[in-house]
C-alpha cells in the first residue's frame, strides 16, 4: 500500500464555501479605508455583450443540426450512442461529450460547435413518431 498524504498545517483553500461574502466585505472595507474607488459602483460598470456568431459559423451549426434531425427522421439515429456513431462516421471529431451536450469538430475547418438540446442528452431515445 502506498503512503497516505499527510495534511500540512498550512494547507489553504483559497476559495472555501461562502468566500465571496467575506471577500466582498473585506474589499469594501479596504477600498473605503484607503479612499479607493468602489468597483461595484454603477458608474464603473461596463457593458457586457453577448457573443454573436458569424453568419458562416451559425450556418455550419444550423446545417449540422439539420443533418442530425434528418438522420433521426429516417431512423438512422435512434439514441445518443447511434448519434455519436453517425457523427464519427461522417468524419466529425467529438472532443467533448458531456451529460447534456456534445461538442462536434469539423475536421476540414477545425470549427467546433457545442450541441445542446433535448436530443443531445446522454439518456435521449428517439420516439417512434419522431
Amino acid at each position: 500500500m502506498g503512503a497516505q498524504p499527510v495534511a500540512c498545517p498550512f494547507d489553504l483553500n483559497i476559495a472555501p464555501p461562502g468566500y465571496q461574502t467575506a471577500f466582498d466585505s473585506l474589499r469594501d472595507v479596504i477600498n473605503q479605508r484607503h479612499g479607493w474607488a468602489d468597483p461595484m459602483e454603477l458608474e464603473r460598470t461596463q457593458e457586457v455583450r453577448d457573443t454573436i456568431e458569424t453568419p458562416t459559423r451559425a450556418r455550419g451549426r444550423d446545417e449540422l443540426h439539420a443533418w442530425i434531425l434528418d438522420q433521426v427522421s429516417v431512423g438512422l439515429i435512434s439514441d445518443r450512442a447511434t448519434m455519436v456513431d453517425a457523427l464519427t462516421d461522417a468524419g466529425y471529431d467529438l472532443p467533448l461529450v458531456g451529460k447534456a451536450y456534445l461538442t462536434a469538430q469539423d475536421p476540414d475547418t477545425d470549427e467546433r460547435w457545442r450541441l445542446k438540446g433535448k436530443i443531445f442528452h446522454e439518456n435521449w431515445q428517439a420516439d417512434p413518431v419522431e
